[in-house]
């Protein structure tokens, strides 16, 4: 499986915190990733606390556009809607 190392799932060895801060917003912004479907269900899960895009506001600021956004950057991304 591709990607696993961004995935902060339970009992996992494979997660890798550098590289979720800087890849993990992937899962919601390019639709290659992984089918439209998928995105919901990692971030329903709570696998993704470290996706953020990058802001001269700093990191906090970008997890939080995350957290607050991620239905619209997913809808908006992969070009569906729920």
């Amino acid at each position: 499986m591709r990607n696993i190392e961004l995935l902060k799932a339970p009992n996992t060895r494979f997660y890798d915190k550098e590289e979720a801060n800087d890849d993990a917003i992937e899962f919601y912004v390019n639709p290659n990733m992984a089918p439209y479907e998928v995105p919901y269900a990692i971030h329903d899960a709570g696998w993704l606390p470290d996706a953020r895009i990058k802001s001269l506001k700093g990191e906090e600021y970008g997890r939080q556009f995350v957290k607050k956004y991620w239905q619209f950057l997913i809808d908006y991304f992969y070009s569906q809607h729920r």
